[in-house]
């Protein structure tokens, strides 16, 4: 796991790394810095003159690192402008900085074409030679760091060490385009600086609300560039993207931002307006057994019958390791992390958290190797949605804590590749946050819970099986507290929704293998009329 916390460390951890590795984290760099290209005490003149550049410069830049088969060629003309700009129009220093760590990100991702042709076609000797000629692209990233560290604050940095993580933990940089800007908050003033622009920018020019929306989603964390609803395969959205590389200055861009941002927006209607013509029927909801059949495929735990006794295992398909190297490395860290985070936590902590860490602990303790993935998973989404909720309850110590779980969390589920594939499945269902309430969600949990007392009176249950029902009631009594559940991360499924079809599939496969025991006892067949109608009523907070 990497741990960067300077520009020196950042480039000696880059050394062996793949070049578009650095090119996405000079990149970001660079788009982190562009709300310091508004500064207040530049002139309106100016400001409408020149406003389009950075965000012109931080798209093609995004852009180029998002997709492999974008069109460079002629988009990183524009990084020649931004370079004059910075020297010679800027009237403020911030604002130079944060034009230099765009200019300097632009040219990092540029790397993907041989220098030789930006040599002869675009005339950009100076800026070879500014940037060094031993190694032009780790020159560029370098700078573009430091541009953004001294636009931005420090705070740039952490950031930047959570893209190396990702990095590494994705071992490939497709995607991380798409994860918002900042891990937690943004740095102090960030935000204030960034509102500050847009409204300006708005005030002078109300066409520019197109680009302020374009940089709300980088902000957010998107896979598209515009706002496209139902654009399968983002067919539209990459191709206004070729469109705006592929538009000259003479017949685009030199024409001024009122035209170039009416212009955009245009495409982007009509690109909505074609995806809407094309639309097929809305496909119907989920039926109840299909949610039942695919809950029941992805459960962790499952349930299996052992000389007539309900027992619980890993989920063979989806909870078995691909790569074992480093693993017993990966759990050690992730229990070392989860224990100073229960050793360190404050009194006025909730104690969602405490519950949460302790059960994630109990299940690598019990099981090692061999987990349960649906257990950690649940409980690391609930531990990062409550710590980013208000993530200024808690002192540096323990945000360092808390930011070094999330960290070894994500390194260790890199052993467990398949598990992505699950993700995929859960993100097909949502649930009516709202309804899945209050006693709506746990009384039909708490009276499976009391049933496998009763069997467990019979030893019918192992100790396993019955802990394991037990996990699925506290996970349940947690989210049941609140009317909204939104995801930790734009885009994914919320926590509620992943819970409830998780214990459906739990409950499904409990209800399989209890109808097929060999000897149903009285207590069995009590328990499998109540799992019958806690399905029922857990399947009707699905939409």
């Amino acid at each position: 796991m990497a741990h960067i916390t300077s520009r020196e460390q950042l480039e000696d951890w880059l050394k062996d790394k793949p070049d578009d590795w650095k090119q996405i984290i000079a990149s970001r760099a660079g788009q982190r810095a562009l709300p310091y290209s508004f500064v207040p005490g530049t002139p309106d003149e100016w400001v409408l003159t020149y406003s389009l550049v950075p965000f012109r410069s931080t798209l093609m830049s995004w852009s180029a690192c998002n997709h492999a088969d974008y069109p460079l060629r002629k988009a990183f003309d524009v990084f020649g402008e931004v370079s004059n700009m910075a020297a010679t129009q800027a009237t403020d220093f911030d604002d130079s900085r944060a034009y230099s760590a765009i200019y300097a990100s632009g040219h990092a991702v540029s790397a993907m074409y041989p220098w030789s042709e930006f040599d002869k076609e675009r005339g950009i000797n100076d800026a070879l030679e500014l940037w060094g000629s031993q190694n032009r692209l780790m020159g560029c990233l370098s700078n573009a760091v430091a541009y953004a560290e001294m636009a931005v604050g420090s705070h740039v940095m952490r950031s930047i060490h959570h893209d190396c993580n990702w990095l590494e933990a994705a071992n490939a940089s497709d995607g991380l385009g798409s994860v918002a800007l900042w891990k937690a908050d943004p740095p102090y003033g960030w935000n204030e600086a960034w509102v500050s622009a847009a409204n300006r920018l708005l005030a002078l020019d109300p066409t520019y609300q197109v680009w302020i929306d374009w940089y709300n989603r980088r902000i957010e964390g998107h896979d598209a560039a515009f706002e496209i609803p139902d654009d399968t395969g983002l067919v539209q959205d990459k191709a206004i993207l070729a469109r705006l590389a592929n538009a000259t200055n003479e017949d685009f861009w030199d024409k001024g931002a009122t035209y170039v941002n009416t212009t955009l927006q245009g495409w982007i209607d009509e690109a909505r307006e074609r995806v809407r013509q094309s639309e097929t029927p809305d496909e119907p909801p989920p039926t109840p057994d299909a949610i039942r059949a695919i809950a029941a495929e992805i459960a962790s735990p499952t349930v299996i019958l052992t000389n007539n006794t309900l027992d619980v295992i890993a989920n063979t398909a989806f909870d078995g390791q691909t790569d074992a190297s480093n693993l017993d490395e990966a759990i050690a860290v992730l229990r070392a992390v989860v224990g100073a985070l229960l050793g360190g936590l404050p009194g006025n902590a909730p104690r969602s958290f405490v519950a949460n860490l302790t059960i994630y602990d109990g299940e690598l303790a019990k099981r090692d190797a061999k987990p349960f993935l649906g257990v950690l998973v649940r409980m690391e989404k609930s531990v990062s949605a409550g710590f980013y909720a208000d993530p200024e309850m808690f002192d540096v110590s323990v945000t360092t804590n808390f930011e070094s779980y999330f960290d070894a969390h994500l390194a260790f589920m890199t052993h467990y590749r398949r598990n992505e594939e699950r993700e995929a499945k859960i993100a097909q269902f949502t649930i009516n946050d709202a309804a899945a309430s209050g006693v709506a969600l746990t009384d039909p949990v708490d009276e499976v819970v009391k049933e496998v007392d009763a069997l467990a009176e019979q030893g019918l249950v192992t100790d396993g099986f019955a802990q394991a029902m037990k996990e699925q009631k506290a996970i349940n009594d947690e989210v049941a507290l609140y009317t909204s559940s939104a995801p930790a991360i734009s885009g994914e499924p919320t926590i509620k929704a992943r819970h409830i079809l998780q214990t459906v599939g739990f409950y499904e496969r409990a209800l399989a293998v209890a109808s097929n025991a060999s000897t149903v006892a009285k207590p069995l067949v009590a328990f499998i009329k109540i799992l019958k109608e806690a399905i029922e009523a857990l399947l009707k907070f699905f939409v």
